[in-house]
């Protein structure tokens, strides 16, 4: 059987004056049909570069991405035009709905691309929008949807043509928890019970027990989040971080807390009460020497 993706020895490198700047190094990655993989990671980490390699929206520096079984490198630029059309399905932070269109057409938007005839897609649009709880706000437009309701017609718009890969970025972003976890829990269903690959990338710490597979990407490496190196959360900015790349720790009541940067350390330092599990007990820390050369190489 055909691996629906496959990344072999990927690298994507960006070139800024004189610094060139490997936003994804040597990557490896083989996702199965029927997989449901989280990809996490800090902000500058790599992840949206992923992302837009596996999409086809971008070409990789070296190595190979194969969809289906084709390398997007041998591929002409209308091929891969099709491809995306074809064989991917992708479900936005921001919906990016037709604010002009109900939901059924904007389900249908990508089978019209597709040359779909006009009654065959419209059928199929109703059929997902049925499947997915939104069989009764088919004729709605996006300003007349919840949060929720716009993510699930993303999600039928993702699959109206069929795709082998369905690429999730940021999903739950916008959501509240339990929208949130509706959204998870019907692309979990979608991987299991139509064997398509679903890749997720996302900050939200909600939905990562529900993956098959949690990876961890850093300076453009992917890891295994709970083998490879402990991670923390920043109690400023919220941020996972990687413990032995924090910007700094403190300790409080025996606990070492990890910032993600100086400037969370900081803030922290100005008011800890603000950050701490016990605010009256939080001790008065004195801020860190922003300008020491220590403090810039962090």
């Amino acid at each position: 059987m055909t691996t629906p993706l496959r990344l072999d020895d990927v690298t994507k490198t960006f070139t800024t004056g004189d610094t060139t700047i490997a936003a994804v190094d040597h990557l490896d990655l083989s996702v199965d049909a029927g997989e449901l993989v989280i990809i996490m990671g800090p902000s500058g980490s790599g992840k949206t570069t992923l992302l837009q390699l596996i999409g086809a929206l971008l070409t990789p520096t070296s190595g190979t991405v194969t969809i289906n079984g084709q390398a997007i490198a041998e591929l002409t630029r209308t091929q891969i035009a099709e491809l995306r059309l074809h064989q991917i399905g992708f479900i936005f932070q921001s919906f990016n709905l037709l604010e002009a269109l109900n939901a059924v057409d904007n389900v249908a938007a990508p089978a019209t691309l597709a040359g779909t005839p006009a009654r065959q897609r419209r059928q199929r649009s109703r059929e997902l929008l049925d499947q997915l709880g939104l069989g009764h706000r088919i004729e709605h437009r996006p300003d007349e949807l919840s949060g929720g309701e716009k993510q699930r017609v993303a999600i039928a718009r993702a699959l109206i043509n069929d795709p082998a890969l369905i690429l999730a970025d940021e999903p739950t972003a916008s959501l509240d928890a339990a929208s949130g976890y509706q959204v998870l829990h019907l692309l979990q269903d979608i991987a299991a019970s139509t064997a398509k690959t679903v890749v997720i990338v996302t900050h939200d710490h909600r939905i990562t027990d529900a993956a098959d597979r949690l990876l961890w990407l850093a300076d453009g490496v992917l890891h295994d989040r709970r083998a490879d190196f402990a991670t923390a959360t920043d109690p400023v900015c919220g941020m996972e971080i990687i413990t032995e790349r924090a910007a700094g720790t403190r300790t409080h009541h025996g606990e070492t807390m990890w910032f993600c940067s100086q400037v969370c350390l900081h803030k922290y330092d100005l008011n800890p009460r603000l950050w701490t599990p016990d605010p009256s007990s939080a001790p008065p820390t004195p801020p860190p020497d922003l300008g020491s050369e220590h403090d810039a190489d962090r």
